[in-house]
C-alpha cells in the first residue's frame, strides 16, 4: 500500500464519495416516486 501514491489514493476516495452520494441520491428519489 505503501507504494501507492497518494494522488491515486485521494482520487479513488474522492469517486467512492461521489458514487455513494450519487447512489443516496439515486435511493432518495425512487423512494419518493414510490411513495
Amino acid at each position: 500500500m505503501s507504494v501507492v501514491p497518494v494522488s491515486t489514493v485521494s482520487v479513488a476516495t474522492m469517486t467512492a464519495v461521489s458514487v455513494a452520494a450519487m447512489i443516496a441520491v439515486s435511493v432518495s428519489n425512487t423512494q419518493t416516486v414510490m411513495t
